[in-house]
């Protein structure tokens, strides 16, 4: 009777300190028994060959996205969780006096574990190191320790958490600034040839599914708006071009987004067009005072020239335009059409030729708006067409 006792005291004691509550608030010196202490000197699955192919269930969770359009990069603020069923784990825990205790959770409880540090983990050749790389990233900026935990069912996760990505993406296309999406694409992959096969996980699915119907992501994403996000399993032998003989398994996250334009609109291009309006004013005032007229279409010239030094330091260098850019040499040309006409109408006012000067007033006023809408719009056409 008394062993009976001992042996459901003790089990007490192992469920309290292994099941998960607020992990990190538990020292791991004072689980009892040393049981994961035991546990990890005796793992060494990194130096067990690979038998047959690892089904990895993966997880993403991204709660921050920003681009920098300058250096043609974006950082995603992300977790991510890689799990898989390791048969070895049973194998391992039968090893201790403990067995008698945790045998019955074997293979049912997901929720007992022993937690380590995953990196010091890898390092130790403690679990298998599945080499997880991404395509394009040049910095990685983690926030927090990573962590693995090694199941009672024989599940092993690898969590990583709050980690900083920095990817360059040379694809971006600004053709429509300010009006423009853009698709952003995240490819992480192991290079374990034959062995690793990603999975999205169930709750993943689902999750991806319901933000895409609600078009609610639950993404930060400073001066952009996420259109749609989806993630896609790819297992092909041309991923390291080897001549087909070995398969390497993908992830490919695809982010499209599109630009909060409605910013755009109201800080430059209404304060564009006014400009240009105000400009063209100068046909409503005496064409015999030139000064009046000339220092207002200059003045206005110059203003839109700042404009575009704030957009122009926005986004890098292109060879191509934008519709921004249409707008603005459109603008360029009407401002400075303003004071050349002005001057042509003082030039006709001073050689008693009052008839032409009016003539200048008459159809500016009457065609210039419209003209300035028409041009842009053809200009517009014509940028994005190309």
């Amino acid at each position: 009777m008394k062993k009976l006792l001992g042996i459901l005291v003790l089990g007490l004691m192992f469920f309290s300190t292994l099941t998960y509550a607020d992990e990190d608030t538990i020292p791991r010196e004072n689980i009892p028994i040393g049981v994961c202490d035991k546990i990890y000197a005796t793992l060494d699955f990194d130096k067990k060959p690979y038998s047959k192919k690892i089904d990895l269930y993966t997880k993403f969770v991204i709660s921050n996205l920003t681009v920098n359009e300058k250096n043609n990069t974006f950082n995603v603020l992300l977790d991510r969780h890689f799990s898989y069923k390791e048969p070895l784990v049973l194998d391992a825990l039968k090893n201790f006096d403990e067995y008698e205790i945790i045998k019955y959770n074997l293979e049912i409880e997901n929720d007992i574990y022993c937690k380590y540090d995953l990196d010091t983990a890898i390092k130790d050749r403690k679990f298998r190191d599945l080499q997880f790389y991404y395509d394009d990233m040049n910095k990685v900026e983690s926030n927090i320790k990573n962590w693995i935990k090694v199941y009672t069912s024989g599940w092993i996760v690898y969590s990583y958490y709050d980690e900083t990505y920095t990817f360059t993406n040379d694809n971006f296309n600004f053709r429509k600034f300010p009006f423009d999406r853009q698709n952003l694409a995240i490819v992480q992959f192991s290079d374990v040839a034959n062995f690793v096969n990603f999975s999205l996980s169930d709750s993943l699915k689902n999750k991806i599914s319901k933000q895409n119907s609600n078009k609610n992501f639950e993404i930060v994403t400073s001066g952009w708006k996420i259109k749609s996000f989806d993630i896609k399993t790819i297992y092909s032998s041309s991923f390291w071009k080897d001549e087909g003989r070995d398969n390497y398994s993908s992830h490919q996250i695809f982010i499209n987004i599109e630009r909060n334009s409605f910013s755009y609109l109201i800080k430059y291009g209404f304060p564009t067009v006014f400009i240009v309006f105000i400009a063209w004013c100068v046909f409503w005032i005496d064409p015999r005072d030139i000064k009046t007229r000339a220092e207002l279409s200059i003045i206005c010239l110059l203003s839109l020239i700042a404009f575009n030094f704030v957009i122009t330091d926005k986004l890098p260098d292109l060879n191509y335009l934008t519709l921004f850019d249409s707008l603005m040499l459109v603008s360029y040309l009407y401002a400075g059409a303003a004071t050349v006409l002005s001057v042509l109408g003082n030039v006709y006012i001073r050689s008693k030729k009052k008839k032409f000067s009016s003539l200048i007033d008459t159809k500016a006023r009457k065609w210039g708006v419209p003209s300035f809408i028409i041009i842009n719009l053809l200009f517009s056409l014509l940028i994005l067409s190309q």
